[in-house]
């Protein structure tokens, strides 16, 4: 259980030496604690290190241990601790939380700090790649805190056109030919989140490349289709969990890959998959649409 609050971390640094106050000592991690940090005398744990900067693991990791500690009851005992958020991370918490709750969350900025009683859940741990309650919770209540009037977009394409780490390099052709097809392109990054979930609520047909915004297949109606673009070095199963979780219909389509790749190393480990280039072949893309399009009418 223990390990599990430390996963993501090691990914980053699998030595833990890259972490505040850490050092190694005879080939081991040390840990030295200063005088003078924060002392919080019951403090709940519930962000995993992923969702520090994205959104997938915020919203799937994050807020599954948060409504876990909730249905514990630890939530009004223990302060709500996190490390300092940004704006879309607050209005994750503002939507699941309410703007009162939200409120009281105690952003850290100091990077140790000391805490006597510490509670966290273990869903901080990839539960991203295990999609199951407690996010009925989560799906219930961020819907129902949304104000958004429908949107009127039944087909939509969910774009990485700004993506620089896994770039796919003909997106531009592929997001033309949905375009032509009733589709509407849209940038996550550049929207509210509150926009986006009305988008995925209001959707029949969601068509987008693996990315943390795919998440938001969290807040799909049941019966909805969820078309993955996933590059063969790169597959992952999350979407298609999160998919049969609210009842949504998932196809993946994958992409033999890279077309070329950085070597990227962290303490000498090799970390495959962070940076790479590569392509689809638009009208094998768009044939696969059609027929998993057809295959669900029946």
């Amino acid at each position: 259980m223990l390990r599990s609050s430390v996963a993501e971390a090691l990914y980053l640094t699998p030595s833990l030496a890259a972490l505040p106050g850490v050092a190694m000592v005879d080939g081991m991690p040390r840990l030295t604690v200063r005088r003078g940090m924060p002392v919080i005398d019951r403090g709940a744990v519930f962000m995993a290190w992923g969702g520090r900067f994205n959104y997938g693991h915020f919203l799937i990791d994050c807020m599954a241990a948060l409504a876990a500690l909730e249905r514990c009851g630890l939530t009004e005992r223990f302060t709500l601790i996190t490390p300092a958020l940004n704006d879309w991370q607050r209005e994750t918490l503002r939507l699941f939380l309410g703007e009162r709750r939200a409120a009281r969350v105690r952003e850290i900025t100091a990077p140790v700090i000391h805490i006597d009683d510490a509670v966290f859940a273990s869903a901080m741990d990839h539960f991203l790649h295990a999609p199951n309650r407690p996010l009925d919770v989560v799906r219930a209540r961020m819907l129902a805190a949304v104000d958004e009037p429908p949107t009127g977009v039944s087909r939509l394409y969910v774009n990485r056109l700004s993506d620089t780490k896994r770039p796919l390099v003909n997106e531009l052709e592929l997001e033309a030919a949905l375009v032509a097809r009733g589709f509407v392109s849209v940038a996550p990054e550049t929207l509210s989140l509150s926009r986006q979930i009305a988008l995925f609520r209001d959707a029949d047909v969601i068509v987008g490349p693996t990315g943390a915004a795919l998440a938001n297949v969290l807040f799909c109606k049941p019966g909805a289709q969820v078309f993955e673009l996933q590059p063969t070095n790169f597959i992952g199963i999350w979407a298609r969990g999160l998919s049969h979780f609210v009842e949504a219909s998932w196809h993946g389509f994958f992409a033999p890959s890279p077309l070329s790749e950085t070597d990227i190393h962290i303490e000498g480990v090799p970390k495959p998959g962070v940076s790479f280039r590569w392509r689809i072949e638009t009208p094998e893309v768009l044939a696969w649409i059609d027929r998993g399009l057809e295959h669900d009418k029946t």
